[in-house]
């Protein structure tokens, strides 16, 4: 922060004395926040985002730029599927100027929201707790080891995987990955299912290769693990992919989807 300790205990000394409450916990192990605290850091911090908002749209006003949107970008949340629409689309560049931000953290990737990031491109599922807009749909495919059995097939059906272990994602999560793996377990009395965490990384894949067992995939992952290779599931099932969204967000951002709106109706 380029400040010294001892100014800082002082800002936090002086900030708590206006508000007249605690804001941290003090030990002898260190400092935590007090609920007071929480609500302070949770309010706050979204207040300087839209006091950055602020500024920008300031800027542009004064500049007359082009309003920037920001989108989150990781090896397993990538904007291929955005970008496609935003292409044709002409109308959108004229309004809007595209910046790419990566994701620090898939696992934390919702904090990012709103702040570091005006929208996600993803897969949807059921614990989604932002708003979702739907611009198209990824096809299932079947990741394994370069040596498995089925490695050279060109695609895949459900009684293709019969006598296998696969791992899928374990119930509750998405409604159409629900419907996948009771189809296959209708079609394949053979097959053994590991269950897995609905939040697919890096692991997962790892765990792939080293079980030297199957994986139900997507077709925006085909790619991410280099000891692995996909095979399209030739099943009609899709599971819905689009844009995620803060609760609360900028008029640039309304705009922008009110246009994509207005797209997707015509298309």
């Amino acid at each position: 922060m380029y400040i010294s300790h001892t100014a800082l205990i002082k800002q936090i000394n002086r900030l708590e004395d206006d508000l007249g409450v605690s804001l941290f916990n003090r030990t002898s192990h260190g400092v935590s926040l007090t609920e007071a605290g929480k609500v302070f850091y949770e309010k706050t911090t979204k207040l300087l985002s839209v006091c950055d908002e602020v500024v920008k749209e300031t800027v542009r006003a004064e500049k007359h730029k082009k309003a920037i949107i920001r989108v989150g970008v990781s090896l397993f949340y990538p904007a291929g599927m955005f970008l496609d629409l935003w292409h044709s689309f002409q109308e959108l560049s004229s309004l809007f100027d595209l910046k790419i931000v990566q994701i620090p953290s898939d696992a934390k990737r919702y904090a990012g929201l709103g702040s570091q990031f005006d929208i996600l491109v993803g897969p949807y599922n059921l614990n989604m707790p932002y708003p979702f807009y739907p611009i198209g749909s990824y096809s299932f495919s079947i990741a394994m080891p370069f040596d498995h059995p089925l490695h050279d097939k060109k695609v895949l059906h459900f009684s293709d995987l019969d006598g296998n272990m696969i791992m899928i994602m374990k119930e509750g999560t998405s409604a159409i990955n629900d419907i996948v793996r009771q189809k296959i377990q209708e079609e394949c009395s053979r097959v053994a299912i590991i269950d897995i965490d609905p939040h697919y990384d890096m692991q997962t894949f790892n765990n792939c290769a080293e079980q030297h067992c199957l994986l139900l995939s997507l077709s925006c992952w085909d790619l991410v693990h280099p000891g692995l290779v996909s095979i399209p599931l030739d099943e009609p099932y899709a599971l819905p992919g689009g844009i995620l969204t803060a609760e609360q967000v900028s008029d640039d951002m309304q705009t922008l989807m009110q246009y994509l709106n207005i797209h997707q109706k015509e298309n």
